[in-house]
């Protein structure tokens, strides 16, 4: 039995799917393609290089805050990656894991989410309706993964995740007015095609004016 949290049509999109043996990977995933950015510098100052355990630590954590926007606190879903978390937190520890470490590891997993996700959430805006369940559960993932963030009580984290956000959101709106351009030479100005790529880099522009 599940427990589902909200109910969610048959669009797939930033990772609303139905929970697998592949969830992990669906969902921290989620088909994103946007540069990785790494700020970490910004964060805790480590010449470490990452701990493939710290780094599975902070895909659980990502996928757990992920699971909320979806499930209950109780639901299978979460409990069993609570327990994944423990367990490899433990295992982390039992081989001399540094805290710091794993807090950065984390931390710029999270800022490359978040940023990666405030793109694809500003683009939905352009496909659906503002309460429809795409927009509330996106919108839902990056609030819980900004909340995931602040609680590492890491300095600057605040302007190292909006600098990484404001440059996703700038290149995607550089490549989609590449793009415009490219399209008004195959289509007319007020084109389907066109009209809908110019909605896009108006919603992130909008987006963007929110972080300034």
């Amino acid at each position: 039995m599940i427990f589902p949290k909200v109910v969610m049509s048959s669009v797939v999109v930033l990772g609303i799917m139905a929970m697998s043996n592949n969830a992990k990977a669906s969902i921290t995933n989620a088909n994103h393609h946007s540069p990785q950015i790494y700020l970490s510098k910004l964060i805790v100052q480590s010449d470490t290089t990452v701990n493939p355990l710290a780094a599975e630590i902070a895909n659980l954590e990502i996928e757990r805050v992920l699971l909320l926007s979806r499930y209950t606190l109780n639901s299978p879903q979460v409990v069993a990656t609570n327990n994944k978390i423990q367990d490899t937190r433990n295992r982390y520890m039992q081989a001399r894991g540094n805290n710091a470490l794993l807090n950065q590891t984390i931390a710029n997993a999270l800022v490359n989410k978040i940023a990666s996700l405030e793109v694809e959430t500003a683009l939905l805006y352009a496909r659906y309706p503002q309460h429809s369940p795409q927009i509330i559960t996106a919108e839902s993932d990056v609030t819980g993964l900004r909340d995931r963030l602040s609680k590492l009580n890491l300095r600057n984290h605040k302007s190292t995740l909006n600098s990484a956000v404001s440059q996703a959101i700038k290149n995607k709106i550089s490549q989609l007015q590449q793009e415009i351009i490219q399209l008004k030479a195959r289509y007319q100005i007020n084109s389907v095609e066109v009209i809908t790529a110019q909605e896009k880099v108006r919603f992130l522009q909008k987006r963007l004016s929110t972080l300034i």
